[in-house]
């Protein structure tokens, strides 16, 4: 369920090794291979009317969220943003609130295979602030 899924840290047991794996996995265990609790908790109080996507293509999101932007771009595997927490835990391959408010607004499949994707290939994913 949604509040389980928040509630475990996943373990290396749990990491899925095929896409199809990766997507019967629900969307809170997908994010928390990339966040904690706390920070999915935050996302979720950011309202609605603080998000909008500016693109929205099979191969790019750009979002704002508050006065923060957020580019995923699915051809490359490449997330860019600069909020300050992003700035700390990017090198870790870890998301901020933003990013998982980003992922909540977004139709739950198209997430889901975001996510999915980026569990199964990790290594290719680059997290990035425009200044990097």
């Amino acid at each position: 369920s949604y509040i389980a899924g928040k509630e475990e840290e996943p373990s290396v047991e749990e990491l899925p090794e095929t896409m199809d794996e990766a997507l019967k996995l629900g969307l809170t265990k997908l994010l928390r291979f990339f966040t904690d609790k706390g920070r999915i908790d935050r996302a979720e109080t950011i309202r609605e009317s603080h998000i909008s996507f500016k693109r929205k293509t099979r191969k790019l999101i750009i979002a704002e969220v508050k006065d923060y932007t957020i580019r995923i771009d699915l051809t490359d595997r490449v997330i860019e943003h600069n909020c300050d927490d992003w700035k700390k835990i990017f090198p870790e391959k870890k998301i901020c609130k933003h990013i998982v408010r980003v992922f909540l607004s977004l139709p739950l499949e198209e997430s889901k295979r975001i996510l999915a994707d980026m569990v199964i290939n990790k290594e290719e994913w680059r997290f990035k602030t425009p200044e990097t």
